[in-house]
């Protein structure tokens, strides 16, 4: 990867307050013991329990206290009934609630409260901190959640940070499990990210945000690099509001850009170089003549949250990129190329790199074609086929992806023939002649196995000197055609059967949250797209897909 040092300090917006349930203080009410763990112990059983009994549900009950701590129960269904987990191993049933109550808040809440459990929280069984921080750390790191482990050192106490249900937690031994937020955009609605030197990566999040908000408005990036000027200020958005348009900038905050007409957002050199004199006005002002003063003085938001680490960052910023429909990967680091872990992120048709122990984000070639979900693309493209040319054959079979796609999604490879030949369809390097037979396409196996060789080496030469094009002339992806609704009009235009089906997805705190959806059929069977996974199949959500669609 040819990444290029930039010095820069970074921030912007981060992740989302969790959906926690909270219980009625009551007057006299026990508090928590200061190093009560019983979030870290309640996440570790769940995802153990679920592990091991595959099909069954189970939730933690997070509870916050007014003096800032969190405790949590866990609770289980076991048949017909449901139980609360306790340290002790004696678990208690719940009278009155069943498995099928378990992602309704309301419900669980009452029923905690009629069966008295919770009031009292259960005290640590720790007694030694150093035992209790390695016990709690393990703990979450072998159930697979991001966590990061500090030990005390001189006068600072131990402490453990961890990445959960879409929220920052930290636990220490004096003041127990506690939850942190970032600051929220007004103008999105979502939190800043916080980030280490990843300003692009803010940036892009932004933009995506801000189009799906303000679907009538333009958001674009302003990247010096892209425009070969000193590199002398952080990555930016240019918006418009109405009729004005405003920068975005983790160095700045969210300012007007006076006089700037909103027809001009699209003259990106123009948008660059107002931004770069605001910067300069204000480093004037301040007598600061060196930019890195003033990105050391002056941050708009924060670039960390509490206890966080590189895996921590890379970790929150990849559940966010997914939640954008944005392809993104955490490169491992490796020794022999002594190149350090960093993450990459393909946007608007460009790709970018971001080091968080490097300490810069950067624009680093032109990524691949902007693409729609090539499962779907290839039903589309082999239904429209098919009726343009009667007397050949189409196929489009789903199959695992080779790439760092969300776990269960499914992407596709799409063969046809004509006059004789066989060819494979693709949307990066375009269609390829494939050395099989039309008698062979009946072999899924053989059909995925022979063009995907035939592509990677297509698509490995056309990577050769990406980097060399002009990325500033390149036009601005739709992002709008990922969109479920754009995927259903599709879908009907080329008559395949299919519905906007909401799902609901289950958290691990007994929420279920809507996502838009698109539940089809191909070859006889059912799946969904969303933005966020692409192509999955039904058993990834549990939901009623026949059903559903015939209900049209």
């Amino acid at each position: 990867m040819r990444l290029r040092r930039l010095s820069f300090l970074v921030v912007s917006l981060a992740v989302a307050g969790g959906l926690c349930l909270y219980f009625q203080n009551k007057p006299g009410a026990v508090w928590p013991s200061s190093n009560d763990d019983s979030l870290i112990t309640s996440i570790a059983f769940r995802r153990t329990y679920v592990q091991a009994h595959p099909g069954a549900d189970s939730i933690v009950v997070p509870r916050d206290w007014p003096n800032g701590q969190v405790t949590a129960l866990a609770l289980y269904a076991a048949g017909r009934d449901v139980l609360v987990h306790e340290a002790t191993g004696k678990d208690r049933l719940v009278q009155g609630l069943t498995p099928a109550d378990l992602y309704n808040p309301s419900i669980v809440q009452l029923a905690l409260q009629q069966n008295h459990i919770g009031e009292i929280p259960s005290p640590s069984g720790f007694n030694a901190s150093t035992d209790q921080l390695a016990h709690d750390f393990n703990a979450l790191k072998t159930v697979g959640v991001s966590v990061a482990l500090h030990p005390a050192f001189a006068s600072k106490e131990g402490l453990i940070a961890y990445e959960w249900n879409d929220g920052h937690y930290t636990f220490t031994v004096a003041r127990g499990c506690r939850r942190y937020d970032p600051p929220v955009n007004s103008l999105t609605g979502q939190p800043c990210l916080c980030l280490n030197h990843g300003d692009i990566f803010e940036s892009i999040a932004f933009i995506v945000e801000y189009r799906q908000a303000h679907p009538d408005e333009k958001a674009v990036l302003v990247l010096p690099e892209i425009h070969r000027a000193p590199e002398i200020i952080l990555s930016a958005v240019a918006f418009t509001k109405g009729t004005e348009v405003f920068l975005h900038s983790t160095l700045l905050g969210d300012v007007a850009l006076d006089g700037f007409k909103t027809g001009k957002i699209a003259d990106s050199k123009a948008v660059f170089s107002a931004y770069q004199h605001l910067v300069e006005g204000l480093m004037k002002s301040r007598g600061i003549k060196i930019p890195m003063e003033l990105i050391k003085a002056q941050l708009a938001f924060p670039d960390a949250m509490p206890g966080d680490t590189a895996d921590l960052q890379y970790q929150r910023t990849l559940a966010c990129m997914r939640r954008l429909g944005i392809m993104s990967n955490i490169i491992a680091a490796d020794s022999n190329k002594k190149t350090p872990a960093h993450m990459m992120v393909e946007f608007d048709g460009l790709q970018y790199g971001w080091s968080y122990d490097l300490q810069f984000s950067c624009y680093t070639e032109i990524g691949d074609k902007p693409a729609v979900n090539s499962f779907v693309h290839g039903i589309i493209f082999a239904s429209n086929f098919l009726k343009e040319h009667p007397g050949e054959k189409a196929f489009c079979y789903p199959c695992a992806p080779l790439g760092p796609l969300p776990p269960g999604s499914l992407v596709a490879t799409t063969v046809y023939t004509l006059n004789g030949k066989v060819f494979s369809h693709h949307q990066q390097t375009g269609d390829l002649e494939v050395p099989l037979t039309p008698a062979e396409l009946n072999d899924p196996e053989k059909v995925i196995s022979v063009s995907r060789k035939i592509y990677r080496a297509a698509y490995t030469a056309q990577l050769a000197d990406r980097r060399a094009a002009p990325p500033a002339n390149l036009p601005v992806f739709d992002q709008s055609v990922l969109q479920p609704e754009a995927v259903a009009r599709q879908f009907d235009a080329c008559g395949v059967r299919s519905k906007l089906a909401p799902i609901l997805v289950k958290t691990e705190s007994g929420h279920e949250l809507q996502r838009r959806a698109v539940a089809f059929e191909w070859a006889g069977k059912a799946y969904f797209y969303t933005a966020e996974q692409g192509c999955f199949s039904p058993p990834s959500t549990g939901a009623p897909t026949s059903m559903i669609l015939a209900q049209k």
